[in-house]
């Protein structure tokens, strides 16, 4: 089905067929709709599943990002002391 509401059939001999939507009986349309809308929810399942992995990664990275800044920071910190404390200040 495409976003303009076409339905496309795919034949074995390899032609394809493209119709409106309401072209079809009330009674065809409600099979497509049995066969498309499940086929659609495992496909927004899958995209949701690979979402959420990708942002758990982004913040899983974020989360090191800070802490190595967090680190770098202390540590410049701790050379600047360092450096006081040997010039004698």
């Amino acid at each position: 089905m495409t976003p303009s509401l076409e339905l496309i059939f795919l034949h074995a001999d390899g032609k394809s067929e493209i119709k409106r939507l309401d072209s079809y009986t009330p009674e065809t349309i409600v099979q497509c709709l049995d066969y498309i809308i499940p086929q659609l929810v495992e496909m927004v399942r899958r995209e949701k599943v690979s979402l959420t992995q990708k942002m758990e990664y982004l913040r899983s990275v974020s989360q090191r990002i800070q802490q190595v800044h967090t680190l770098a920071k202390t540590n410049h910190s701790d050379e600047i002391l360092a450096e006081k404390q040997d010039s004698g200040e």
